[in-house]
């Protein structure tokens, strides 16, 4: 490989070598901070959804504190008694149904005109629950469809003792359809939207109407029975951004961020379409891989140039050294390039030197040739005259 060949491959690989360098340095730094502020700025909208729920949730076991607070301060326990406080409570917390039952009568004290003589609280799951988390928790049941109204309804309860030594627990049936409509109504952008799971991983509110609670007979859909249970790989095990992806029911690859709500178990989940998320991420990729291949064609360039102009000097040197070596010795070589101070300068005055000194020596070779041609012929004249005189002498000689 010529000189200029090497000095070409050799400014590419620097260049991919500093290409690889700083595009690593870009991923690892720049463009994965990037992509973590995307995933934070996205699950910043499901945080914020189950911050509201749980305010929500706050605001409703603060009310029912102050309910249940009254009725014990109100030191009425039979059931006409209590009747009116609890109706009117009732009326003041829309969207809620409080009631009470006593260990004592084993009956049930309610705001509402419905009353069963069997009907004993003590063996229903929202008195024994409360019971066993203890007098300071207020226990949020499972979410499950309200037969009359054929609403979404939570039941809070608590247990509780009166001044006079009678324990019973306090209930309230809260309807959330106000935390089906927060979730359900939240505008993400084309393609997203927000759904709703209860502890148990049921699906309390979702776009895709199969996914929904059936109001008829209350069957709530597991997110164990849908995209083939990623969903709970995603809560369980904290995946990253890009293990976060499912095919949607629409056939939309989407990006999932879930947050756990804080007083019920419940998790708000935001599904947003892959390319709403990922978008100005592939723009950094792709802006990232066409400045990659600009600078790699620039060195290329500048490699050329830079090839040109150290082994065009070098051509030229090795012009004249093939023209001393034909002994041509009159090369003209220009001021300017003897005049420098790098190598190539350098080499130039040797040669001119070289040519300098070869020419003298050629005028002492050829003058030293003349003589040794004018020697010869005296010496022949000289040997010519010898054989006369030696003729001569011989014929001489024969007479005598």
């Amino acid at each position: 490989m010529k000189l200029k060949g090497k000095l070409i491959v050799f400014v590419i690989i620097i260049s991919l070598l500093g290409i690889f360098t700083i595009s690593s340095i870009n991923y690892f730094v720049s463009i994965r901070r990037y992509e973590q502020q995307v995933e934070e700025s996205s699950n910043l909208e499901s945080m914020s959804i189950a911050k509201d729920i749980d305010r929500w949730m706050a605001v409703e076991q603060t009310a029912f504190t102050d309910v249940l607070d009254g009725m014990i301060n109100y030191g009425v326990t039979d059931r006409e008694g209590l009747y009116p406080y609890l109706e009117r409570k009732n009326y003041l917390h829309e969207g809620s149904e409080f009631y009470a039952g006593f260990e004592y009568d084993k009956k049930l004290k309610s705001g509402s005109e419905w009353y069963d003589e069997n009907y004993d609280p003590t063996t229903r799951d929202w008195y024994i629950e409360a019971n066993q988390n203890g007098d300071d928790v207020i226990t949020v049941s499972d979410p499950y469809i309200d037969a009359d109204s054929g609403k979404m309804v939570v039941t809070l309860s608590q247990p509780f003792s009166t001044p006079d030594g009678k324990k019973g627990v306090m209930a309230n049936d809260l309807f959330i359809d106000r935390v089906i409509d927060m979730v359900s109504d939240v505008e993400l952008g084309d393609n997203a939207y927000a759904f709703l799971i209860d502890r148990d991983g049921d699906l309390l509110t979702h776009v895709n109407e199969d996914y929904t609670p059936d109001n008829q007979t209350g069957e709530l859909i597991n997110i164990a029975n849908i995209y083939d249970g990623k969903i709970i790989d995603i809560m369980n095990n904290d995946l990253g951004m890009k293990d976060s992806k499912i095919k949607d029911f629409d056939g939309i690859d989407k990006m999932l961020f879930i947050n756990e709500l804080e007083g019920t178990g419940w998790s708000v989940g935001i599904a947003y379409p892959e390319s709403y998320i990922m978008g100005s991420v592939y723009t950094v990729y792709k802006y990232t891989v066409l400045g990659t291949l600009l600078v790699l064609l620039l060195s290329l360039g500048i490699a050329l140039v830079m090839a040109n102009n150290i082994t065009r000097p070098i051509m030229e040197a090795v012009g004249i050294a093939e023209e001393l070596g034909r002994l041509n010795l009159v090369v003209d070589i220009d001021d300017d390039k003897l005049d420098g101070h790098d190598e190539t300068c350098q080499l130039y005055r040797v040669f001119k030197e070289l040519g300098g000194q070869l020419g003298a020596f050629m005028l002492d070779l050829e003058e030293s040739t003349r003589l040794n041609n004018q020697i010869y012929d005296e010496t022949v004249i000289k040997l010519s005259d010898l054989i006369a005189e030696s003729e001569d002498t011989s014929a001489t000689t024969e007479e005598l």
